[in-house]
């Protein structure tokens, strides 16, 4: 899958929205792969009104009612969990035959409090 990747900041993620958004990051890249059937990945990682925003698109086959409303998938459940325990917001979009985005955007202060709950913290 050709994939354009796109940064448009240089300042550091904290470590504990670091770690969350590669986790994030790895099942959106997975679902592409297991069920896009796509030719195209363009990733972003952005620093912008205050939020962090982290954005997957694809020029896969796109997603069913049920697959949107991300009711179907425990990837998707679990995305949607970390974003939540920053402070964040998921979401997914797309129509059939024409790809799908997912999007996720956490609050910078959220993001750099030290005492944010973190669903990797053990």
């Amino acid at each position: 899958i050709h994939t354009t990747v796109e940064v448009t900041t240089d300042e550091p993620l904290p470590p504990e929205t670091a770690t969350a958004l590669f986790r994030i990051f790895q099942e959106m890249l997975s679902n592409v792969a297991r069920h896009a059937h796509a030719t195209h990945v363009r990733v972003a990682l952005t620093l912008e009104d205050e939020h962090w925003t982290l954005e997957v698109a694809d020029d896969g086959v796109g997603l069913g009612r049920a697959e949107a409303d991300g009711l179907s998938s425990l990837g998707l459940l679990g995305i949607r969990e970390r974003a939540h325990a920053l402070g964040g917001t998921f979401e997914l979009g797309g129509r059939a035959r024409q790809g799908t985005t997912a999007r996720v955007q956490i609050p910078r202060r959220q993001a750099e409090s030290p005492h944010a709950h973190h669903p990797d913290r053990r």
